[in-house]
This record gives C-alpha cells, structure tokens and sequence, in this order.
C-alpha cells in the first residue's frame, strides 16, 4: 500500500522540485524556462505524486 502525503506536504515537495527545476537553467548562457513550461512541469510532478503518493480522503 502507498504512504499518504498530507496536502500540505505535497505542496511543499512540488513547490521545492519546481524551484530546483528553474535553478538548473541558472547559467551564463541559460535562459530560465517560460511560464507554459513551468506549469506543463509542474502538473506532471503533481500527476507522479498523485500515482506515487494517493491524496488522504
């Protein structure tokens, strides 16, 4: 059976991977990804804690 996450920490834990995600592009020649990118990333992680780590009812 999979562990449960609160709401709370799910949204820590996505807040955390998005903002190392964005910190990768921080280079000389990097541009940092738009904003339709970010959010395409940020529902598939959200969609993988969803299959990893089922919602509490």
């Amino acid at each position: 059976m999979a562990e449960r996450v609160s709401d709370e920490r799910r949204m820590e834990l996505v807040a955390m991977i998005t903002s190392a995600y964005i910190s990768a592009f921080n280079g000389p020649e990097m541009r940092p990804p738009d904003s339709i990118t970010v959010c395409k990333f940020v529902e598939d992680v959200i969609d993988k804690l969803d299959e990893k780590f089922p919602r509490p009812e």
